[in-house]
């Protein structure tokens, strides 16, 4: 080919390398303070993989040096780690140094602070929370309050204020692809002041950007800025954010992922709030449908669609069998089915379902719906997809080239991990297991339409993770999975 590369590493598979590892008492300091550090040294052993070990280093001399804002040294202390591999001490800050981010270390690390001339505020500013429901075009009132730490009204403060607005689609299923372009517009600005109570007071109105097609059910977000000075000339600052929509209900349902029939019942959430996050109570209907897939395993689309179509599709289907035409290996298009499981739903008596038949779906990837309707009466969607798989079973879901699934990755020594790969092709799999960089175990398995249940079992030596590999390569085409089982140190635990 007309590129080139080499295969020599100028660098070493196996080093051992110590680390530092600083923890102050805090991130920020005046001049004239201390600033007290501990300080752990710990050796690991790297690898061109990855990095394992951890082993602390007692009895060991170290020496800690304090650096300004120009990495000037401006003092430093000779320390030895105890036999926990740990050590502590203190720097006192010069008051003649130039303010800014200083740092503490040694040759294996260090950490950054800040030091700066800085005075404790005397007051502090807050918007008070909305009362009204607002709907957009209306005139908004929003009030805030100065108060001093110590329990006056800060009065007569110049209050210079901005509202910004930023549109956003709470509901998300309705575009497949992509999301409309918004932009942020300040459609308000101006001063005020806080009167004898410390009191002020922003008006405003919820303009939408008309830009928009309200078909998508745009929401709008106005962020209402507001910096109070005082008498002396201290500045404080607050924000406060009103969310506004055509629609006034969210619909969240949380049937999505991958679920196992085996498990006989599936266990999902509901929830309804309004567009600020705050619950709503609603009540409605989810339904579940099956999905029709593809009759044969589709190649993953390789480039963007076509702007023109030169072919037709069962001319293209000719010529290219297997490959995407339009969007037809998406299965946000495919088309619904049968209904297989229907509730309805109150969410102020109860938010947590279950699909008490779930052994009788077919493996596939399903649909549910859950609708509702908010005080204008608009009917309001959310729209998940999730597949149903077994472990038991050796048919695949639906008609894929690569099915990989991780069943169970986060595992103890004595466990088993569990993963399901399959292939509606009949291919040769590459499967390997690594741990510390290094292959400690090679396969090679044969699919032929099927769907096949890895079990790994786990031992103690494997602490601190294990990688997985499945790899193969069909109609000139690579597919590679990989994935870290989870060995967690729960013997380190107190």
């Amino acid at each position: 080919t007309e590129d080139s590369f080499y295969l020599y590493k100028p660098y070493s598979d196996y080093s051992k390398n110590t680390y530092t590892y600083y923890f102050l008492d805090r991130k920020i300091y005046r001049p004239g303070q201390t600033v007290y550090f501990k300080g752990l040294m710990l050796s690991k052993v790297s690898t061109d993989v990855e990095e394992t070990g951890g082993k602390i280093i007692p009895n060991s001399p170290v020496i800690v040096t304090f650096y300004d804002v120009n990495y000037q040294k401006v003092s430093e202390l000779k320390l030895t780690t105890n036999e926990f591999g740990t050590f502590s001490g203190s720097f006192v800050i010069p008051t003649n140094l130039l303010n800014g981010q200083m740092h503490i270390g040694d040759y294996y690390g260090n950490v950054y602070f800040s030091v700066e001339e800085y005075k404790r505020p005397k007051f502090e500013v807050k918007f008070n929370p909305l009362i009204n429901e607002y709907k957009l075009n209306e005139e908004i009132s929003l009030k805030g309050t100065a108060k001093a730490l110590a329990g006056y009204n800060i009065d007569s403060a110049d209050v210079k204020y901005r509202v910004v607005r930023q549109a956003y689609f709470p509901y998300s299923w309705y575009y497949r692809w992509y999301t409309p372009p918004t932009s942020s517009m300040e459609i308000l600005n101006g001063f005020t002041k806080t009167d004898s109570n410390g009191e002020f007071e922003v008006k405003f109105k919820s303009i939408p950007d008309l830009t928009l097609d309200k078909t998508t059910k745009p929401a709008f977000r106005y962020t209402v800025y507001a910096d109070v000075t005082d008498l002396n000339g201290e500045t404080r600052s607050s924000s406060k954010t009103i969310t506004i929509g055509y629609t006034s209900l969210v619909l969240n349902l949380g049937l999505n992922g991958e679920f196992n029939k085996d498990d006989k019942i599936l266990k999902y959430s509901i929830n309804s709030t309004n567009l600020s996050g705050e619950f709503l109570k609603a009540t409605g209907n989810i339904l579940v449908y099956e999905l029709k897939e593809p009759k044969i395993a589709l190649k993953k689309r390789q480039w963007a669609n076509p702007d023109v179509y030169v072919m037709n599709k069962d001319e293209f289907n000719k010529n290219f069998p297997k490959e995407v035409y339009e969007n037809e290996n998406d299965y946000r298009t495919w088309e619904k089915g049968n209904i297989v499981y229907e509730e309805t739903f109150d969410t102020e008596k109860n938010k947590n379902l279950e699909i008490k038949n779930l052994n009788s779906f077919e493996t596939g990837i399903y649909v549910g719906e859950m609708t509702s309707k908010d005080s204008e009466g608009n009917e309001i969607k959310d729209i998940k997809y999730f597949t149903v798989f077994s472990t038991t079973e050796k048919t695949m879901p639906y008609p894929l080239v690569d099915w990989f699934s991780a069943v169970k990755n986060t595992v103890e020594p004595g466990e088993k991990a569990v993963y399901l790969i399959g292939s509606s092709e009949n291919v040769s799999v590459l499967y390997e297991i690594e741990f510390m960089g290094k292959i400690i175990d090679t396969q090679i398995l044969k699919l032929n339409n099927e769907q096949k249940k890895i079990e790994i079992p786990v031992l103690e030596k494997h602490r601190g993770n294990l990688s997985v590999k499945f790899t193969f390569v069909k109609d000139n085409k690579s597919y590679l999975f990989s994935d870290s089982i989870i060995v967690p140190w729960t013997n380190k635990e107190l």
